[in-house]
């Protein structure tokens, strides 16, 4: 580790490593909660203005840039690893559906960013599944990705709006059954743990690791994302129902 080896950063843990609960971590999450907070702010400012296009276009391609990045970064001969290889874990299946989202807007795309970007993929600032520190490139994919995702999610609803419909959540749970079908079986054949279907061990603190083992892990998984996802829509259409009787009240 880089902290063992440059004397000057031996007090600085933090360097290869960055746990939950931690001031490192706690920093870590500002940090994160600053960058998706300016861009909200811009793109709220820039509302109606040939600027806020530019400035969504420019940050739907930076995910793609992230996540092409990713790609090659861990097909790399030194980096391989079937685990990690294919971009089939869920962050990074939906990543892609942001960035069409901040690009195009397209209603499918806002689906799965709603449902899977800012519902499940939000899991992985409260138990990250990557405890590296900034020394490693993992920690900069982890953590920029997954600041991408829910940075998108969050400006689809307060800068634009965006509340899920009933067909939204149709189609966030076909799109997660079609998932989990393809997924397992490829877990299963190549022996990996893709959206943590697999038979891999996880540490007790991450959610994953509180599910327990595997085939049973799988199970409860799936079952809990898809209550998320519905609980997610209730609080939404709630939220949606009270700002129309709020709207209706000053008209």
């Amino acid at each position: 580790m880089l902290s063992e080896t440059i004397p000057l950063l031996a007090q600085m843990a933090w360097i290869d490593e960055i746990r939950p609960r931690t001031n490192a971590y706690r920093v870590l999450m500002v940090i994160c909660a600053v960058v998706i907070a300016v861009a909200i702010v811009a793109g709220r400012r820039l509302a109606d203005r040939p600027g806020q296009r530019v400035l969504e276009h420019a940050i739907g391609w930076s995910t793609i840039g992230v996540q092409l990045f990713a790609l090659v970064w861990r097909n790399l001969p030194g980096n391989f690893d079937m685990q990690e290889a294919l971009p089939l874990q869920l962050c990074r299946v939906v990543a892609w559906a942001c960035a069409i989202a901040m690009i195009t807007r397209a209603r499918w795309a806002l689906s799965l960013t709603f449902f899977w970007g800012l519902g499940l993929s939000s899991m992985g600032f409260i138990t990250p599944v990557v405890r590296t520190g900034p020394v490693s490139v993992s920690f900069w994919l982890f953590w920029a990705a997954h600041v991408q995702i829910v940075g998108i999610a969050l400006y689809q609803i307060i800068v634009h709006g965006y509340g899920p419909w009933p067909r939204d959540l149709r189609f966030a749970v076909i799109a997660s059954v079609v998932y989990v079908a393809v997924v397992v079986p490829v877990n299963l054949m190549l022996n990996v743990d893709y959206g943590y279907l697999g038979a891999s061990a996880y540490d007790r603190t991450t959610l994953a690791g509180r599910m327990g083992a595997f085939p049973l892990r799988a199970v409860k998984m799936v079952a809990m994302g898809m209550v998320w996802m519905l609980l997610l829509y209730l609080i939404a259409r709630m939220v949606g129902t009270i700002k129309e009787r709020r709207t209706a009240q000053v008209a």
